[in-house]
């Protein structure tokens, strides 16, 4: 996919992120495994592959907010105690999801939150919907660029 290119490039070092602060690029970047094709797949497995595949390497492509407070993005996570009182309000009388110790609270937050989003992704209108207004975009993000530079060198 175009985006999966667009990984290997950034990898390679071949572009950059363009939102990336000049500190924060000097970092090698992880390749994504993410793959908007899973996403807009409409299958419940898919979409929950890349979800997770966002969340196990955010890349300013998947945020987590609560109370109005970013929780979970590229270069932000929360401790394992914040991450455990956010479970605890979640799931409040669900004695097997806060009692289990196998893994660290950040891992399960995320995990209820993508299984969540998957449900609802699912289920909803909204994926769908973006898909078929992304198919009315006949230049696309790199087309508007060239345009709006052969625009400003007239």
């Amino acid at each position: 996919t175009r985006y999966s290119l667009q990984q290997d490039l950034m990898q390679r070092g071949i572009i950059r992120k363009g939102w990336t602060k000049d500190t924060e690029s000097s970092g090698q970047l992880i390749a994504s495994n993410y793959s908007p094709l899973d996403l807009f797949s409409g299958s419940r497995q898919r979409i929950h592959k890349a979800l997770k595949e966002l969340s196990n390497n955010m890349q300013n492509n998947f945020r987590v907010w609560c109370n109005g407070n970013q929780i979970f993005g590229e270069y932000i996570q929360p401790s394992n105690h914040e991450c455990s009182v956010i479970l605890d309000m979640m799931f409040r009388g669900f004695e097997t999801i806060n009692s289990s110790t196998e893994c660290d609270s950040s891992a399960r937050l995320l995990d209820s939150i993508t299984t969540t989003l998957t449900n609802i992704l699912e289920r909803e209108t909204l994926l769908p919907n973006v898909q078929r207004i992304q198919l009315l975009d006949v230049i696309d993000g790199d087309g508007a660029v060239k345009i709006y530079q052969r625009l400003v060198n007239l």
